[in-house]
């Protein structure tokens, strides 16, 4: 009897410590799955996110190509007119019109600035400070960038700043050199294009991302390496996805991470 007894309770503890090992097997295998499962989904979302950036970033480059783009037409006139500026009044404003028309971005102003001293501005109104402005002086904020365009020969746009007229705003600074007697490239000035930032910045559309369920930032290193914000959502990005937005002299980076986290 006793020896019975003793034989089924090897078998009930057999059992127990079988059952105990198939659920500690089930509960790892589970959790190895769970595992795989969710390193699979962040790894989907951080490629969704990769693409959607890199999408982003070229989007903000092609609208600031849009707006640059008149500095450049600009400089192509003063050439055509061998440094005259007789055409800044009567073609200037159709320019002005067309990077709204393209854009959907009000200008603050388009410039001629021969030798660097601002001559011509569109509009005049409310621009008045800028004209006589040394877009050469390099103690002047956005001045160094302008100044840079002329060594390197290439349009450079400067990160924002304030301006002389009030507000906040990026200059496209474009160089113009003009052949003399010799055919040698001679230094002539400048053609700018100044930007309001806040309404550069909303054409990026970039509230439609958290829309999306995405957190963002969009910033920039100075030369320092201190980074400066230029916009992001109200919640923080958190170990975001990070595109380069590298055009016309400017390096932003933007970064994106979803609102609720990589693992929700």
């Amino acid at each position: 009897m006793n020896d019975e007894l003793q034989t089924d309770r090897r078998a009930l503890w057999k059992n127990r410590v079988l059952a105990a090992a198939v659920a500690l097997a089930v509960f790892l295998t589970l959790g190895i799955v769970q595992f795989f499962w969710l390193r699979a989904n962040v790894a989907r979302l951080r490629y969704e996110c990769d693409v959607e950036l890199s999408n982003r970033a070229v989007s903000i480059r092609s609208e600031i190509d849009k707006i640059v783009l008149s500095s450049c037409i600009m400089k192509e006139l003063i050439l055509d007119h061998s440094g005259g500026l007789e055409f800044f009044d009567s073609i200037v404003p159709d320019i002005y019109m067309s990077v709204l028309k393209e854009s959907g971005v009000h200008l603050r102003n388009i410039a001629a600035a021969p030798g660097g001293r601002v001559e011509k501005v569109y509009p005049l109104k409310g621009n008045e400070g800028f004209v006589g402005f040394n877009l050469l002086d390099i103690s002047r904020a956005g001045n160094g960038d302008a100044v840079r365009a002329c060594k390197t020969g290439r349009t450079i746009l400067t990160n924002p700043f304030d301006l002389v007229q009030g507000g906040v705003g990026m200059g496209a600074r474009t160089p113009v050199f003009i052949p003399d007697e010799n055919g040698m490239k001679k230094f002539w000035g400048l053609a700018t294009v100044t930007l309001d930032f806040k309404e550069t910045y909303a054409s990026f559309g970039l509230d439609s991302l958290s829309k999306q369920g995405y957190s963002y930032r969009l910033w920039y290193e100075d030369d320092s390496g201190s980074e400066l914000e230029l916009g992001a959502s109200e919640k923080p990005v958190a170990d975001p996805e990070v595109a380069m937005v590298e055009t016309t002299g400017l390096k932003w980076r933007i970064g994106a991470s979803p609102a609720d986290g990589w693992i929700n």
